[in-house]
């Protein structure tokens, strides 16, 4: 006989919307306590029933006029009944950050040039009719979360959005220079048309700030175009007499062409600074290379005469040092200056049963024995690997390295100001992923595990569910569900979490500003950042995985 509720009652986060209480066995001594800023509505049959505000209320017939006509109950009839409770959360729930996944294309009204700009900002909702929030949305899902609710808007949010700002923009005559002194206008404007989108689906628009414009300072193409025209503007206003405001016009436009010019400049420096500090780096890795095969040749030569002198006949390979598929490495990498450089131990050469892991200038290899090796740059202590045993896989990233032991458990070194690598209690994990600022570990009941930097939320995957893959990256964390869709956390700067309606993914991989899925078919999806064409990949074909021996 299934154990009948004596009080139902909610009392979690104010993140969550909607949720579900686990029991449906009640009768009429069954307590319902409602909250302040709360409702709750019972389910039968797949019907919306009764709906209770704010209260304390015991389930006789009076108070549950529908489900008691339903199940002809009388007054004081005892006899259990079976039906579902969802609680809905009505306070108004701030700070939802949102952004525009691709920019706007525009035709300036002033100046009449093509321009790209894309937006973001925050915004706050409050469940205001719970009926048609539960129905559109939730269906029999148990619960609904601030996160899960944004993701399912914002297909839809990005479309809006991006519509009403280029709507915004040529019913107020704004140009590419007035954008940053209308952001109240925008915010204001573009609430008013969303209000009506939201209200669908029983959710109130609060507030909506649109905090900033993304221009497209930088763009090559753009200043290309604009710049001999602001120069052609200039002349204009110098030339043409009769207006009060003409110098006043023309100097903005010389402010302007010389600010455009200043931003060139500046990136060309800084391209000019990196290809200098890259050469520099490449030159003292040469430079540590040729030391090190310098020592390696030395030590081989002191050993060859230390066996001609010793030993007698022609020596087998166990007496000359030279053991089966294996040789030395005296190299140790990348070192500071102030550091002495140290033989490496010796890399084997059976690549059929080595893993490696490549993270910022070091690297690291897993034997077939469970040891691993490292090599390279090691400030903060990320190729301190020569004790650990047992391991079964590893993964490296920007200055921390991850070990997969055999019994489910993790070690890890290096950078540790913000605990990513505090796993020494993780336990059931069979996959890891070290991330730029964070650690993922994949437990075997598919929920998944994190530790590091979360100013942006990439830690935040604690309601993971069915996990078969995962992929640490720069400031995001993705998932793969074994239903072939894929989550993810973090920042969205670059719209590279914007994942939710990807599907028949069978591999996942994050990079640090943008996030790839090989599908089934063999083709691949990308988002995030594109500075690079790295998410070009819409006409890949013929995609595989590796196969496993």
């Amino acid at each position: 006989m299934a154990q009948i509720a004596e009080v139902i009652k909610y009392e979690g986060d104010n993140s969550t919307f909607i949720w579900k209480h686990p029991s449906e066995d009640f009768n009429c001594f069954t307590q319902l306590i409602v909250h302040e800023s709360q409702e709750a509505i019972f389910f039968m049959n797949g019907q919306a029933l009764d709906l209770f505000g704010p209260g304390r209320y015991t389930l006789e017939t009076q108070n549950i006029p529908i489900i008691g006509k339903l199940l002809n109950r009388v007054t004081g009839d005892q006899s259990p009944f079976r039906c579902e409770v969802y609680f809905i959360n009505k306070t108004e729930q701030m700070g939802i950050k949102w952004g525009t996944d691709s920019k706007v294309q525009y035709i300036d009204p002033t100046y009449g040039f093509p321009i790209s700009i894309g937006a973001s900002g925050e915004m706050s909702l409050r469940a205001e009719d719970s009926r048609k929030l539960l129905l559109k949305l939730v269906g029999t899902e148990n619960f609904l979360g601030q996160q899960k609710l944004t993701m399912l808007f914002r297909s839809f949010l990005m479309t809006r959005v991006k519509t009403y700002i280029a709507q915004v923009m040529k019913a107020n005559a704004i140009n590419i220079f007035e954008i940053d002194e209308n952001l109240t206008l925008f915010s204001e404007s573009i609430k008013a048309l969303l209000v009506p989108d939201f209200a669908d689906y029983g959710v109130s628009l609060e507030q909506f700030f649109v905090t900033n414009i993304v221009k497209p300072d930088g763009d090559r193409q753009y200043e290309t175009f604009i710049i001999p025209r602001l120069t052609q503007a200039v002349q204009m206003f110098e030339t043409i007499s009769g207006f009060l405001d003409a110098d006043a016009r023309a100097d903005a436009c010389r402010c302007r062409i010389e600010e455009l010019k200043m931003i060139k400049q500046q990136k060309e420096a800084e391209e000019k600074r990196i290809q200098q500090e890259k050469q520099k780096r490449e030159k003292k890795e040469r430079k540590i290379t040729r030391i090190a095969v310098l020592i390696g040749i030395v030590v081989l030569g002191v050993l060859i005469a230390f066996n001609s002198m010793f030993c007698s006949g022609t020596p087998s390979q166990e007496e000359s040092g030279i053991i089966d598929d294996q040789k030395f490495n005296f190299a140790n990498g990348d070192m500071n200056e102030e550091q002495a450089l140290e033989p490496a131990d010796p890399w084997i050469t059976e690549f059929d049963s080595f893993v490696i892991g490549a993270g910022d200038q070091y690297t690291v290899g897993l034997k077939s024995d469970g040891t691993v090796y490292a090599i390279g740059y090691n400030v903060y202590g990320q190729c301190d690997v020569s004790g650990w045993t047992d391991i079964i896989s590893v993964s490296a990233n920007a200055v921390h390295t991850v070990g997969l032991k055999s019994d489910g458990t993790v070690v890890a070194v290096g950078r540790n100001s913000d605990g990513r690598c505090n796993v020494s209690k993780w336990n059931s994990i069979v996959a890891v992923s070290a991330g730029r600022s964070s650690t993922l570990g994949l437990r075997s009941d598919g929920t998944v595990l994190a530790k590091g930097a979360s100013k942006d939320g990439q830690c935040d995957v604690s309601d993971w569910k069915q996990i078969v893959a995962i992929s640490a990256g720069g400031e995001h964390n993705v998932g793969l569900k074994s239903d072939g869709t894929v989550v993810a956390v973090g920042s969205n700067r670059y719209g590279e979490c914007d994942v939710s309606d990807w599907t028949d993914i069978v591999a996942i991989s994050a990079g640090k500003d943008h996030t790839v899925g090989l599908k089934s078919d063999g083709t691949a999806v990308a988002v995030g950042r594109n500075y690079d064409n790295e998410c070009d990949v819409q006409v890949w074909t013929g995609i595989k995985l590796p196969k496993n021996k």
